[in-house]
Order: structure tokens, then sequence, then C-alpha cells
């Protein structure tokens, strides 16, 4: 129960599948980039998509759009023709992330963008992450880890079979918790 809203529009209210100025505003990145990734397209596809779909950028704009979002997300120009399947696993998160951020989304989903990962890579992407949040919005973090949540959250809620049963800080959540 409850309700949904982004830039003042009511989620609930858009019709689905959601219009392209919501898919705008919302961006996700998921647990398992590789199922999240169409395994076929190389990363240039994947990451030139989005971009035309939701803005005017084509040819040499369009190019070095997709050029900065590799470099912000710290991998190089050389994977662009390469697929999904061929990447390790920080590499092709850090492509769903790229992805997520092409079109400089309002609300980014992180659902349980880490957990896939070994605790090195997933530590690197977490600081990746802190780094191109989006400056005006918000991220929503999504996590079974609370000790990891604690270090990037500021705002927290927590779940018990799909209901909120506590919210607060990061500090009060995770240092005095109302709930087992």
């Amino acid at each position: 129960r409850g309700t949904i809203h982004v830039a003042g529009e009511d989620l609930a209210t858009v019709g689905q599948p959601f219009p392209a100025r919501i898919r705008r505003k919302v961006q996700a990145v998921f647990q398992d980039p590789l199922q999240a990734l169409n395994p076929r397209h190389r990363v240039e596809r994947l990451l030139t998509e989005p971009l035309r779909i939701h803005t005017d950028l084509r040819g040499r704009q369009l190019h070095e759009r997709v050029l900065a979002l590799l470099d912000q997300v710290g991998l190089s120009a050389g994977l662009l023709r390469r697929r999904t399947n061929e990447l390790s696993g920080g590499q092709r998160q850090r492509v769903a992330i790229a992805r997520a951020l092409a079109v400089d989304p309002q609300v980014l989903v992180l659902d349980e963008a880490v957990s896939a990962l070994d605790v090195t890579t997933g530590a690197q992407i977490i600081k990746l992450l802190e780094r191109v949040r989006p400056a005006e919005g918000a991220t929503l973090f999504i996590s079974h880890d609370i000790a990891r949540v604690r270090s990037v959250c500021n705002r927290v809620a927590v779940m018990y079979r799909g209901r909120i049963v506590e919210v607060g800080t990061a500090d009060e959540i995770c240092g005095d918790p109302r709930h087992p």
C-alpha cells in the first residue's frame, strides 16, 4: 500500500508500461547484470540504445557521450565491441551502471547491485556509485547487507514481510534497531 511519486507524478496513474518520460527519470541497476543486459548485444549498443530513445544525440555526439559514460564508470573504449558475456562481473556491473546513468535519471534504483560481486569488486562499485549518483534526485539502495547499507545510506527503511517496519537515519537504524 502507498504511493510513489517521481517529479510530482503518481506512478500508479501514469499507465503501463511506464511512458518514456518516466523511464528516463527512473533507472535501475540490478543484482545480475548478465540477466539485465542482453548478452547478444555489444557494449556499444547497450549504451547507445537508451540515448537514442531518450535524447536527440546522434553520430559523433552520441559516440562521445558513450565514451564519456565508459570513462565515468572506469571502463576503456576497448570494451565497446565486446559482448557482456565476454566481460568480468565487475565490468558487466559497470556497463549496467553506465547504461542507467546515460539519461541522467532523477532516481537511481540499485537493487542488490553489489551482492553478486566479490568483496573487493563490490567495494570498488560502491565507491563508483558514491561518485556518480545523481546530484539532484535520489538513490534507492536495496540490500540485505546492513553494514553496507550503513556505510552508503543516509536514511534507511527496514522491510519485513513486505512491509516497512522501521525508518530512520542509518545510524539510528543500525545502531539502535527497534525491530528484530
